[in-house]
């Protein structure tokens, strides 16, 4: 769940950064999941999911975007904030930064960290 991939400034239209296949998780608004509990340790995140009784522990990258799924934001916003974040303008990269953040995203809610909500 991390990625060296560096993203763009959002200056182009939304639907370009959306990955082939994506579009319904692209508008989804992330959120934990009732029940997981986190705890830092260094520059990563230990989650506990009570309600399976598993630990989960996210790298740095992961974790910014975890901090980011706040069920406010799309997983869309979450790439172009991200991007932004790391100052960068090429659309190539904001598109292989956009495909991880949608895999870490899937991945996060296909082990119930994460719920998904329009």
């Amino acid at each position: 769940m991390s990625s060296d991939t560096h993203g763009r400034k959002a200056t182009k239209g939304r639907n370009e950064a959306v990955p082939h296949g994506t579009a319904d998780l692209a508008t989804a608004r992330p959120r934990s999941a009732d029940g997981v509990l986190t705890v830092d340790v260094a520059d990563e995140l230990l989650l506990y999911a009570a309600h399976q009784q598993t630990a989960t522990s996210l790298n740095r990258s992961a974790r910014a975007i975890w901090e980011l799924c706040d069920g406010k934001r799309t997983v869309l916003d979450i790439a172009e904030e991200i991007g932004r974040q790391l100052d960068c303008d090429n659309r190539h990269a904001f598109e292989q930064l956009a495909a991880d953040i949608h895999a870490t995203v899937q991945e996060l809610e296909r082990t119930g960290l994460l719920t998904l909500g329009e």
